[in-house]
């Protein structure tokens, strides 16, 4: 609960001026992968596995820069009004190099810390990032990136980390990033001067650094400013603040400039602020009710976190908090319950005298390893009182933190934790929070000693809508918002005390008058005002006391000439953001709720990011708000694109059903009638060489079966060259042509097949009565790390995993292949485990999430897969691969009712050319689930599809192919016992294989279907073709399914996750037997 503003803040500050400082400075360094990969450290001793080295948040997406990056200006500007600060961080910078560079950079911040708003320079001028909801912002972002113009986009990823993407910096030429950075101060026991610090540190010179600090209310005299060892000088302002202002050309790498604020006083202050039509008022109330004991627990319950991102905390600060604690109880037992993705069992210790010398020994040797699964953080049974030790971001199921049973203290030691989340749970059970990085070891103690004053309810005439900034007092003042309805109005707040009877605080609140008259958006917002109150308390029966408040104007920060960034109010803000803490304590209940709040607040939040794009059309494309000097051209075009676009949604659906017909079309065409037919292409072939032989002539070619390359060998993973293809083409938006059909012979055209639903016909058995088997053959790595595995006893192997991982933490495929070792060796708990590492590796990284959920649901693990699959919907609700995905683990798992209509979705939406027959492929997928769903007698609810459209075509062999990288062509190969190769080249063998749409920009899935298999051997390969991303990968994660009797009972699947590591890998991955 007790925060000392000082030393975690200077620590995040320093997160986010290095990071900027390395994405600017560093951007020599080309990325093999998309997050940089550390060197090696030394070995590890096994029973005290080392926290990993600090990973590189910087991912260029160009080749590597032979000159740095300078940068050409540092302009800082902030303003401190109460408790609350604003910064605005300008960068500009310089690119000498011949190309265009792009960097993601991700930033942790502390406690009380908030991005809300970030600019990007678009022609010369600063352009305001608007909301956008978060799905929709990454896939605005990538598809203008794959159209090389400019977007910017921050997001939150989970906890207080942030992740700012800008694309391009130009070669030979300059841009202007701006972020807006809020922040909280608070006193503690230990200092009850708050400070502001602010790191000026850059790993270079820069050409000129600017400092300009407003601070209102406070005059010089009551406040002292160091930068370094230097004092600065502070001057009066005209309405009573004060300022400081500092610049340095040709800087080096400066201290930190450190401003110290005077004690609270006694007495409340207020701010009101106009926005949107509503008035928000902020309340900082003084609480003069004194802590009392609380009674010493017999039993603690501790809960530690041992996942991955666990190994990041600061460990000393936990155990010197649990060295202390422990020696003033003397003797107690503990109940340890470790968590990762799961719970272990709980363990039990006892303490005597202090002594804790055995639990001690077990949290140091414990490896951090695996995911975080917040749900399982669940106090042991029969504890007085638990403590809990992560950073609170879950990474593993759909649980939260629980928030029911006994008083829960939770600590946190990272930066970037949940902090909100972790504070509403343990204040939720009437316990607290402490942030370790910034909370003195006597605070935390009197933390856990005494119970402190509660907010039992907050009541208001003529205002309302509160809330809170916490249920205890903060540095002694409860943060209270709300919105006010009158000019006039009071707050009333009821507090818990010592001797049961509640004390009542009354704080009066005024509207300005000019203020009250103004009505700012959220581009305009009107100036702030802060209410200094004398307070005076009455001490009656009832506990009560009241403020009378006088109010006083105060200035914005200023800003750079053309900037159009809103001046910066603070009631509204620590409004939002008091509610939003309060609603992301029930997440998944609450999301839309979250949305609403962070669109009309322009907030990045777990469901909104900020976004910038080029041009007025490039707003009007997706269907996104600008900033306002754009909104009126937006509003034109937008109302001419949108009977546009309802055209294109039904021609889609057209296209859809056409491309049906001709796919039922091939399924209705029997091996006799294609055999008929190729003869008569054979003979039209014939004819057509003799009149070219004796008259010279040459007529129009006859269309006829393309040969394919000779068949590779079914006994070898070894790479097989196909005849040169055409060049990947860029992506397109204008609709593709369908697949060519084979030109029916005049003397055999078959029926037209019917368009209702019906099974095939007895004699139109897709499985012959003979066997199919079907083997997968994986790719053996090669990695050093492999022999060692491979070499290694049962019994040692998870410890030599735990002995290379340090060197491979960036690495996905490394805890892949690891898994597979454990899953041969009957390790399947522990390969779960090191599988579950993927979900801590980047957060929201919608690919590394498909490859976690792929190997689990290969594992057998579908429990689990399943809400890693609803994740990676929710990161991205614009890709037909995530329905897909989520509808095939759905059947996996018995729910086939909620698999079709998973499918429906890819089936009946429009989606962008890049998904060529995506839909006709999920078609297939939901017929068969369907199918087999009737023929156990559960009929299932197909309403959702067009009934032409619901038509079962079960094949004898299905082969679908999926892989993990965007931008990225993979290619399907097989070959049938005639040698024929199917592949994007050749779509139709004359057997009857099809091979579906080649997909080239990414993702797949790609599918060969044959209904009818003739008796040999099938040989199924994955090809890397190529790729269009700016940032290439080591390697590329294929998921391959292998399927006999598709749509029939007699479905039999079978799975193989493998990797390609480089352009022409033929490598072969199964085949099918059909005896």
């Amino acid at each position: 609960m007790l925060r000392f503003s000082s030393r975690r803040r200077a620590a995040a500050w320093r997160g986010v001026t290095t990071a900027l400082a390395a994405l600017l400075l560093s951007g020599g360094a080309a990325a093999l992968s998309p997050v940089m990969v550390p060197p090696p450290p030394p070995r590890p001793d096994l029973k005290s596995p080392p926290p990993p080295p600090p990973v590189r948040w910087i991912a260029f997406r160009s080749a590597e820069a032979r000159t740095p990056i300078r940068i050409e200006q540092v302009a800082v500007q902030s303003r401190i009004s109460g408790s609350s600060v604003v910064s605005r961080v300008e960068l500009k910078v310089f690119n000498p190099n011949g190309q265009m560079l792009s960097g993601d950079l991700q930033f942790p911040l502390g406690d009380g810390q908030t991005v809300t708003g970030f600019s990007l320079d678009i022609n010369g001028h600063l352009r305001r990032a608007v909301p956008v909801e978060k799905a929709k912002g990454r896939q605005v972002y990538e598809d203008t990136v794959r159209q090389r113009v400019d977007p910017a986009l921050l997001e939150v990823t989970e906890g207080n980390v942030y992740k700012l993407q800008v694309y391009p910096l130009p070669p030979g030429g300059s841009r202007r990033v701006v972020l807006e950075i809020r922040e909280s101060l608070a006193a503690t026991a230990e200092s009850a001067a708050p400070v502001w610090r602010l790191p000026l540190q850059f790993s270079g010179a820069v050409d000129r650094m600017t400092v300009d600090v407003l601070v209102d209310g406070l005059a010089p005299s009551l406040l002292t400013a160091d930068w370094g060892a230097q004092p600065v000088a502070i001057t009066p302002t005209a309405d009573g603040g004060s300022r400081l202002r500092l610049q340095r050309e040709a800087a080096e790498t400066v201290g930190e400039l450190r401003v110290t604020l005077p004690a609270r006083l006694a007495t409340p202050a207020v701010t009101t602020e106009r926005f949107k039509g509503k008035t928000y008022v902020l309340a900082e109330v003084p609480v003069d009710v004194a802590a009392w004991p609380r009674k010493a627990p017999r039993t603690v319950g501790l809960v530690w976190d041992a996942s991955a991102s666990g190994a990041t905390r600061d460990h000393d600060r936990e155990f010197a908090l649990l060295e202390d604690w422990f020696r003033t109880l003397g003797d107690v037992e503990v109940r340890l319950k470790v968590v990762r993705h799961e719970a272990e069992a709980v363990e039990r210790f006892t303490v005597r005298g202090g002594a804790w010398r055995e639990l001690r020994q077990r949290l140091e040797r414990l490896p951090y390893d695996g995911a975080t699964a917040l749900g399982a953080m669940d106090s042991p049974k029969g504890s007085d009182v638990t403590l809990l030790f992560s950073d609170g971001i879950g990474t593993w199921g759909t649980g939260a933190l629980p928030t029911t049973g006994g008083p829960l203290f939770a600590f946190s030691a990272s930066a970037g934790a949940a902090d909100t989340a972790l504070r509403r749970a343990a204040e939720t059970r009437g316990g607290a929070y402490a942030d370790l990085l910034s909370t003195g070891t006597a605070d935390v103690l009197r933390l856990l000693a005494e119970e402190q004053p509660r907010v039992l309810d907050v009541t208001g005439l003529g205002a309302g809508d509160w809330e809170l900034g916490s249920l205890h007092p903060v540095g002694g003042r409860v943060l209270v918002a709300g919105v006010m309805t009158q000019a006039q109005a009071r707050m009333t707040l009821v507090l818990s005390t010592t001797h049961g009877t509640p004390r009542v605080v009354d704080v009066p609140l005024r509207v300005p008058a000019p203020e009250a008259a103004a009505d700012a958006s959220a581009a305009s917002a009107a100036a702030s005002t802060v209410a200094s109150a004398s307070a005076s308390a009455s001490g009656s029966g009832s506990g009560s006391g009241s403020a009378a408040a006088s109010t006083s104007t105060s200035t914005s920060v200023p800003t750079s000439a053309g900037d159009a960034a809103a001046p910066i109010g603070l009631a509204a803000h620590r409004w939002a953001s008091f509610r939003l803490a309060r609603l992301d304590a029930d997440r998944s209940a609450q999301r839309q709720a979250v949305r609403r709040l962070g669109m009309e607040f322009g907030l990045a939040t777990r469901e909104t990011s900020l976004i910038v794009l080029d041009t007025v059309r490039d707003y009007v494309r997706h269907d996104i708000e600008p900033p306002a000097e754009l909104r009126g051209e937006w509003e034109r075009l937008r109302r001419a694109l949108g009977a546009s676009l309802q055209q294109e949604r039904g021609a889609a659906q057209a296209e859809v059903l056409r491309r049906f017909e001709q796919k039922l079309e091939w399924w209705s065409v029997t091996p006799h009638m294609r055999e008929a037919t190729q003869r008569a292409l054979n003979a039209l072939e014939a004819e057509h060489q003799r009149q070219q032989d004796t008259s010279g002539f040459t007529p129009p070619p006859v269309v006829a079966y393309r040969p394919t390359p000779s068949a590779p060998s079914t006994t070898a993973a070894s790479p097989v060259e196909p005849p040169m293809p055409a060049p990947v083409p860029p992506p397109v938006h204008s609709p593709a042509p369908a697949m060519p059909m084979p030109a029916p012979s005049p003397m055999v055209a078959p029926a037209p097949a019917p368009m209702a639903p019906a099974a095939p016909r007895p004699g139109n058995s897709p499985v012959t009565a003979t066997a199919v088997g079907i083997a997968l053959r994986g790719v053996q790595p090669d990695e050093p790390y492999a022999l060692r595995l491979k070499a290694a006893s049962d019994a040692d192997l998870y410890a030599i995993y735990l002995d290379e991982r340090p060197a491979y933490l960036r690495s996905p495929g490394f805890f892949l292949d690891v898994a597979d070792r454990l899953i041969e060796r009957k390790q399947t708990a522990l390969a779960i485990r090191v599988l579950s590492n993927l979900a801590e590796m980047d957060l929201g990284n919608r690919q590394l999430l498909r490859i976690l959920a792929y190997r689990l649901q290969q594992a057998g693990d579908v429990r689990d897969a399943l809400p890693v699959l609803e994740e990676v919907l929710r990161l991205a609700p614009d890709e037909p691969q995530s329905y897909r995905d989520l509808g095939l683990a759905l059947a996996q798992a018995g729910q086939p009712q909620r698999a079709v209509d998973m499918l429906a979705e890819v089936v009946n939406r429009p989606w962008q050319n890049r998904f060529p027959e995506v839909e006709l492929i999920a078609l297939a997928d939901l017929s068969a689930i369907a199918e087999r769903s009737r023929l156990k007698g559960k009929a299932l609810d197909l309403s959702a599809i067009d009934a032409r459209l619901r038509r079962p075509l079960p094949l004898a062999l299905r082969v679908v192919l999926t892989w993990d990288a965007d931008n990225t062509d993979i290619d399907l190969w097989v070959t049938d016992p005639d040698g024929e190769r199917a592949y994007f080249a050749h779509p139709l063998t004359r057997q009857g294989g099809r091979m579906s749409r080649d997909f080239t920009g990414g993702y797949g899935p790609e599918e060969f279907s044959l209904r009818v298999a003739k008796p040999g051997t099938y040989t199924v390969q994955a090809n890397f073709f190529g790729h269009q991303r700016q940032v290439i990968a080591p390697s590329t994660t294929l998921m391959v399914r292998l399927s006999s009797g598709f749509g029939t009972a007699a479905q039999k699947d079978r799975d193989i996750v493998l990797r390609l590591a480089g352009r022409g890998d033929g490598v072969v991955v199964g085949t099918f037997t059909v005896k």
